[in-house]
């Protein structure tokens, strides 16, 4: 808390974990060929316009309530968005597991919109530990939107989940399936079949 008595965001690292089946995702030396992308990303041309269209979605889904959009993505996978969690267990094991470390995320809560008004950032969460997280919250990776390079929303659940909604550059995966990705070798377009290469459009960047 700053002299003034307002509470500050406080920098920690954040780690999250994504299970991948092999019927649906490539091995990891194609999967992360430029990142740990998505299918169908929102396009974008700063932080502050992805957080627009978070909020444009937000309201349009679920009426601006924070909370019935952490429901609304949990129903089923997105293709704009990558949902992780803050645990390894369970069913975020799976034929390929990445874990994913955000370093000095910073973690608010959100204020609710409504149907004329647009859900917004709210107070620092700080929310260093998952056992810690009493709300639905937003990620970041700076004290403020537009200087943050990261976008996630945290979920309240058992698995403490996090959904991001970009792709998620290659710096930022730590492991596949518990090594270093620095140690996995990546595979590139030339190295792809035809019919690999359009299976696997979507990912390309």
């Amino acid at each position: 808390m700053s002299s003034s008595g307002v509470q500050q965001p406080l920098p920690a690292d954040l780690s999250c974990y994504r299970g991948e089946k092999s019927e649906w995702w490539p091995d990891p030396s194609i999967r992360l060929m430029f990142g740990m992308t998505i299918r169908e990303p929102w396009s974008y041309s700063s932080m502050t316009e992805l957080f627009g269209k978070l909020q444009a979605q937000i309201r349009t889904s679920s009426r601006g309530n924070v909370a019935a959009f952490a429901q609304f993505l949990r129903a089923e996978g997105k293709p704009w968005a990558l949902a992780t969690a803050r645990t390894g267990e369970g069913s975020y094991t799976s034929d390929y597991n990445y874990a994913i470390k955000i370093k000095n995320a910073r973690t608010f809560y959100w204020i609710n919109g409504g149907i004329t008004k647009a859900p917004t950032i709210g107070a620092p969460a700080n929310f260093t530990q998952p056992e810690q997280v009493d709300a639905d919250y937003l990620v970041l990776n700076a004290d403020t939107i537009e200087g943050s390079t990261v976008l996630g929303f945290g979920h309240k659940t058992a698995t403490f989940e996090v959904t991001f909604f970009h792709d998620m550059p290659l710096d930022l995966v730590d492991k596949v399936n518990g090594k270093p990705t620095s140690e996995l070798v990546r595979k590139t377009l030339s190295d792809l079949s035809m019919d690999e290469k359009i299976k696997y459009a979507k990912l390309k960047r």
